[in-house]
């Protein structure tokens, strides 16, 4: 890929030690638009699914979706209706031994349900089976280890669970008992799992294009497929596969020729009336073996909400904020190709954008105007909305009477407040202010806001935030406080607390050092940077593992001590990446799958521990793992972006060094 410039490498320790001057900045927080409404309560046909993975039948008529990108699971009841059954709808791994839709889920795929009604989850992401039981809560069945890549999930009816690991080539078998076993290995990237009356188990082997069968210890191949993703049997023991990349569904008979349905599917379920149900990334399918078939979920509005309260509506990754001169609040909804208006009181409504992508409507109304994924937004003193129509590469601009036009170019987003003080959102995701005597202080945000992606401030100082993570956009209004008070040592990469590594960069926090010296038991730190209220150094890499006490001094006093432990590992990456093309990675520079990735990070220690790179729950190929030459305890691991299944959007990433792993950040595939 193309060589990085010392000067970039600059840019990222820059904004990754970027330090907080002699303020914080405190604001309070509320929502001003977005709302996490995927329909819940209300018809399964009007609901929204992002990403329909897997299906299972449940055994009262229900119906169970996983949704991988809102991290959640969801059931169609037999009235027709939709309700969450399991997660949050945040990425994560919480909740063990309590209501399953209170726990979170890190993009579940796989579903299975067993004789007794309990519900088993592949956690894809989080590299775990979940088993939600009758009583509606959630426990971890088998994880780490075995399993790195948990695809699908199936039952016997000895109540054995069998799990295909995407990842590890193989699929296990879990007994009642919790003995874990192999059953097959040496496959290539298996996807589907599904075992008949007799016991015998088949496997969607997708990169061998096949689907094979184990039965007494031997394996062979029944159907060549382009990429079976779902396999189910019906009453009759006719299997049907779900091949996903041939756009189809096959039945294979118990006996005779295989016959195709013409529609696509990733998963497959079969009920007990022998309706088959499918998933297709967006929608739900009750089909029968003539090929007939229906939508029950998933034909939900992804702009719902015109005309209605700014915060029960749905934005579909919103990355574009301004305010103009009345107080009215605009907002680039990404991908429902739309600008939204939120007015004084409150109510949404859509303000340019049909909501198809497209180029046309220059001259006319802007609300009967086509736009293509508009991302950043800004007024002139005129009253003119200004709209950087990314997928059409280039700039339109809104009278104030309504009219839509070309232009040749935009002002910069207004982020300058009445006073002069400049906003930004650094590489870090970070939201920050410069002062106008160069001072930089950064907002203490509240931890609904998930990823910040673009902002605009109001000549009063109110800042609005787009969530492109969360679908929301906020409104924080400023309150100075006092500096932190908490002292702490950190990874100067993802900002937490914990034991550290040799050779790793660490940032002290919360004290004013005139002089510092940071002294690791005896050996003293080289020092980096010094701020007002943060120092970072870099830990000594003659450390041996084990606790140990850090004198922090100033001007040759002793000032604290704090208790560390020293560890192999203890990475931690920087949110920031760089794509094979050379560009930083944003959900407008997104990386192409099976594309090279550049990670930053440090704490990856002295040792020649093992190096793994997870994206979106997927193991990825490690080309380089070492230091960055010139940037002492810069750590740079370059990554393969996997294919094949993989699904596009804002993907965590992690990288595990022996049995220490990092905390995720997020890169944009496409």
């Amino acid at each position: 890929m193309r060589a990085i410039s010392n000067r970039f490498i600059g840019l990222v320790l820059t904004a990754g030690l970027a330090i907080a001057a002699s303020n914080s900045l405190d604001y309070t927080v509320r929502l001003a638009a977005g709302s996490d409404w995927v329909g819940d309560g209300g018809p399964a046909r009007d609901s929204l699914l992002l990403q329909a993975e897997g299906v299972a039948a449940g055994i009262g008529g229900n119906v169970f979706i996983s949704d991988a990108q809102t991290h959640r699971v969801r059931e169609i009841t037999a009235a027709g209706m939709v309700r969450t059954v399991a997660g949050t709808g945040r990425a994560g791994y919480s909740g063990d031994g309590g209501l399953a839709t209170e726990a979170q889920l890190n993009a579940p795929y796989g579903l299975a349900v067993d004789a007794v009604g309990n519900l088993y989850i592949a956690d894809l992401g989080n590299a775990a089976v979940r088993r939600v039981g009758r009583d509606g809560r959630i426990t971890t069945v088998v994880g780490l280890p075995p399993l790195r890549a948990p695809r699908n999930v199936a039952v016997d009816g000895a109540g054995s669970l069998y799990v295909s690991d995407f990842d590890a080539q193989r699929v296990y078998r879990l007994t009642s008992s919790g003995a874990v076993s192999m059953v097959a290995g040496a496959l290539n990237h298996p996807a589907a799992v599904a075992i008949d009356k007799s016991g015998a188990v088949y496997i969607g082997d997708t990169g061998n294009h096949v689907v094979r069968k184990v039965e007494g210890n031997v394996i062979r191949t029944i159907v060549e497929v382009t990429a079976a993703t779902g396999l189910a049997f019906d009453s009759a023991g006719n299997l049907y596969v779900a091949d996903a990349g041939g756009g189809q569904v096959i039945r294979v008979p118990t006996a005779g020729p295989y016959t195709t349905l013409p529609f696509a599917a990733r998963d497959i379920a079969v009920a007990a009336d022998s309706a088959l149900y499918t998933t297709d990334g967006h929608l739900v399918r009750r089909a029968f073996s003539n090929g007939t078939n229906i939508v029950i979920a998933g034909r939900g509005d992804p702009a719902r909400g015109d005309f209605g309260p700014a915060i029960e509506a749905r934005l579909n990754n919103p990355s574009g904020v301004a305010v103009d001169a009345q107080g009215a609040l605009y907002i680039a909804d990404r991908d429902n190709h739309r600008v939204r208006r939120v007015d004084t009181r409150g109510v949404i409504t859509t303000f340019a954008g049909s909501g198809i992508a497209g180029s046309d409507g220059d001259g006319g109304l802007a609300a009967a105007a086509s736009l293509d994924r508009p991302a950043r937004l800004s007024f002139d003193r005129g009253g003119t909305l200004y709209i950087d129509d990314r997928g059409n590469h280039r700039f339109r601009s809104v009278s104030p009477g309504g009219v839509i036009r070309t232009v040749d170019d935009m002002p910069d987003p207004v982020d300058t407040d009445a006073a002069g003080n400049r906003y930004f959102i650094d590489a870090t995701f970070r939201v920050g202010r410069v002062d106008v005597d160069g001072g930089v202080a950064y907002l203490a945000l509240d931890a609904s806001i998930g990823l910040p992606t673009s902002l605009t401030v109001t000549a009063e100082g109110v800042v609005y935030i787009t969530d492109i993570d969360g679908d929301r956009v906020w409104e924080l209004a400023p309150v100075l406080v006092a500096p932190v008070s908490v002292v702490e040592l950190v990874n100067s990469a993802s900002l937490l607390a914990g034991p550290v590594a040799p050779g790793m960069l660490a940032t002290l926090r919360g004290l004013k050092l005139r002089a510092p010296e940071i002294v690791f038991g005896k050996i003293i730190a080289d020092i980096l940077t010094v701020s007002e209220w943060e120092v970072v150094v870099l830990v000594p890499v003659e450390l041996k593992e084990g606790p140990l006490e850090v004198d922090v001094r100033d001007e040759g006093v002793s000032q604290l001590r704090i208790a560390v432990t020293v560890t192999a590992a203890s990475p931690g990456l920087f949110a920031v990446a760089v794509n094979e093309d050379g560009l930083l990675n944003s959900s407008d520079a997104p990386a192409a799958r099976g594309s090279i990735v550049v990670l930053f990070g440090t704490g990856q220690g002295i040792a020649s521990l093992p190096v793994q790179v997870r994206v979106g729950g997927y193991s990825s190929e490690v080309l380089y793992s070492g230091p960055t030459a010139g940037y002492p305890g810069l750590w740079q691991v370059n990554a393969r972006v996997p294919g094949g299944y993989l699904a596009p959007g804002e993907l965590p990433v992690s990288v595990s060094v022996g049995d220490s792993l990092s905390p995720s950040v997020m890169l944009s595939v496409r």
